[in-house]
């Protein structure tokens, strides 16, 4: 018998395994049992091979990976990838990272079979003239790798493109969306939510505005803010330098709490600042719409279908007085009432900001 030491992503823990397979080398990719796995089966990289072990207190791998003669040999190797999508802006196709980590070609040949993801876009992390598009198939050819668990065969095509530019890479946080607030009607006044807790104000919210728009939403948080509203004031006219009587109006418009409406409601409550907890969020809401392709990229049509609007930039706004404590009488030794105060929160789809 032989053991296999093995891991299942680029530099992480290494766990041992047994085999009576002997065409195995070192940087083979193997299937093994996984009782983490959604699947309940792991692939993973061989990283040290024991010929002839005594050492068989370890479990049996499952099979080997096999892999057609058009499979590009370098997505084989060790190495790390960024898995992502395409998009298309200006005639121009950036690469939009995945939220993940790097990694290597077993872990994301997992995550397709865990979640059965069809397609998946990987780059190596330092390349950007090329990428390749993982794709689970039924049937079998020259540019797929054979993943057989005992139970089912899974097939991963492997297709590479090779770009004449390089991608332009970008992530969600940062990538520029095109605006367009005509792409549907959102209310122009404020909107009262129902609130049980302070801190649903943001999926409660979202909540609303996917039952308003219907299509899938996807949004982006600019600035946000949970905290007593002295405390934050006080904190922010430290960092921002500001004093006299427009010192709050100012910071008000700086920060997250920069909406007319919502800034009108919170102003009127000057006096009770020190028990008043807050929550803010400034939003963008982005639908999904079609992408018109330039006829360079045709090729590759299918991956830049879809492109991301920026439909709205709104505002969150909860506010509630702080819980009290009362007792039965001055020695405190009855059990306390607390009392909670209502939550004022509200939604301002069409801020402005003078």
């Amino acid at each position: 018998m032989t053991k296999l030491t093995v891991q299942f992503n680029y530099n992480s823990k290494t766990y041992d395994f047994i085999t009576d397979i002997e065409d195995i080398n070192i940087d083979d990719i193997v299937c093994v049992e996984s009782p983490v796995s959604e699947s309940g089966f792991g692939i993973a990289r061989v990283v040290d091979i024991e010929e002839n072990t005594n050492d068989l207190e370890h479990s049996s791998i499952l099979s080997k990976i096999r892999y057609g003669n058009e499979v590009p040999k370098e997505i084989l190797e060790r190495k790390e990838y960024v898995n992502g999508h395409l998009l298309v802006k200006d005639e121009q196709i950036y690469f939009m990272n995945g939220r993940n980590r790097t990694n290597d070609l077993p872990k994301n040949m997992n995550y397709m079979i865990d979640y059965d993801v069809e397609s998946l876009i990987i780059r190596p992390i330092f390349k950007k003239t090329y990428f390749y598009e993982l794709v689970l198939v039924e049937t079998p050819n020259e540019r797929c790798i054979e993943i057989d668990t005992n139970e089912t065969i899974f097939y991963i095509e492997v297709i590479k493109y090779k770009l004449d530019e390089e991608l332009i890479i970008t992530d969600w946080k940062t990538f520029e969306f095109d605006y367009d607030n005509q792409y549907c009607k959102l209310p122009k006044e404020l909107v009262k939510i129902e609130l049980d807790d302070i801190g649903e104000l943001f999926d409660e919210s979202i909540d609303y505005f996917m039952e308003t728009v219907g299509d899938p939403l996807y949004y982006r948080i600019k600035d946000r803010v949970e905290d007593i509203l002295g405390c934050y004031f006080d904190e922010f006219g430290g960092c921002y330098n500001v004093s006299g009587s427009n010192s709050t109006l100012e910071m008000c418009n700086n920060l997250s709490l920069s909406s007319k409406k919502i800034r009108e409601t919170m102003l009127s409550n000057k006096d009770d600042w020190d028990r008043e907890r807050i929550a803010a969020y400034t939003v963008e809401l982005i639908a999904v719409v079609p992408a018109k392709v330039p006829e360079k990229y045709k090729y590759m049509e299918h991956l830049l279908q879809r492109t991301y609007l920026n439909f709205a930039n709104v505002e969150l706004f909860a506010k509630q007085h702080t819980t009290e404590v009362w007792y039965d009488n001055d020695d405190y030794d009855t059990e306390p009432i607390e009392f909670e105060y209502p939550i004022y929160a509200v939604i301002d789809c069409n801020p402005t900001y003078k």
